[in-house]
């Protein structure tokens, strides 16, 4: 039975699958991050292989990917044992008008220019031809991905959440 038909019968938690794949430092830092996702009464929903969809307010967060191969093709080796959470591409604007300098710099040094195809792109935009970048991706769907955050980028990925959460607040405040 395949990864997916085997994850799709029992939709496994997070916590259930990263000590499988990751080492014990990654998983550390994962079962971290699903600490402050459950904090923040965060909704988590399992998608497909590996993968899980964040929510709150009804609205997506991103997802959390644990990187073992892509539609069945091998992934690049440095990425098998790897997690991230990815963004879409509608709150990147929002992000670059912030005056936090030192969590938009976090913000470019983790945005994937090239699209592969399969939306998950392993091409970083060089940091001299980031500024004022806004437009990452041709496909626009997910050019933000923190691969494997620990310490520093794991707080700032928090942050990041946390930013897009104000912006769902706010939003939902404006069509109420």
């Amino acid at each position: 039975m395949s990864l997916y038909k085997e994850q799709k019968l029992l939709r496994p938690k997070i916590e259930d699958v990263a000590g499988k794949y990751l080492d014990a430092g990654r998983t550390a830092a994962l079962l971290d991050f699903t600490g402050f996702i459950r904090a923040n009464k965060i909704g988590v929903r399992w998608v497909s292989s590996n993968s899980w969809k964040l929510l709150y307010k009804k609205e997506s967060l991103g997802y959390i990917k644990i990187y073992t191969g892509i539609l069945g093709k091998p992934a690049a080796p440095h990425l098998y044992g790897s997690w991230y959470f990815c963004q879409q591409y509608g709150y990147l604007s929002r992000y670059y008008e912030m005056d936090d300098s030192d969590l938009k710099r976090f913000i470019f040094d983790n945005i994937y220019a090239k699209n592969c195809g399969n939306c998950i792109c392993t091409n970083p935009i060089p940091n001299d031809i980031k500024i004022g970048y806004m437009e990452p991706t041709g496909c626009k769907c997910w050019p933000l991905r923190i691969f494997n955050p620990e310490g520093e980028w794991l707080e700032y990925t928090k942050l990041l959440i946390e930013h897009r959460m104000n912006f769902i607040l706010e939003e939902n405040e404006l069509s109420a």
